[in-house]
């Protein structure tokens, strides 16, 4: 049986500049030496890909749950419906649309 962490990017890996420590990077690299490590944000992939930090952990579940990044693939859900985009706009709430 294989074991697998997953964990928040965000203020969990990082502080407030965003950027996880060396002790951090270390940690993350002994835990994927005995499990699966996911990182999980809200972020969108490109962030991870200009940042460098796209191995960081097996797998990358991104912009909300809507994209998952492994083993090289990128996988996406339909993405909100243009109704629910509409709606936002309608309400002046700010949404911002990655890959998806």
């Amino acid at each position: 049986m294989r074991l697998a962490l997953a964990v928040d990017y965000d203020r969990t890996l990082t502080d407030e500049s965003f950027v996880p420590s060396a002790e951090v990077l270390e940690c993350l690299e002994r835990a994927r030496g005995e499990m699966e490590v996911i990182i999980a944000s809200g972020r969108e992939l490109r962030f991870f890909r200009d940042s460098g930090l796209m191995g960081l952990g097996d797998a990358l579940v991104l912009e909300n749950g809507a994209l998952v990044y492994v083993d090289g693939k990128t996988f996406v859900s339909d993405g909100p419906t243009d109704e629910v985009r509409d709606r936002l706009d309608q309400k002046g709430i700010p949404f911002s649309s990655g890959e998806v």
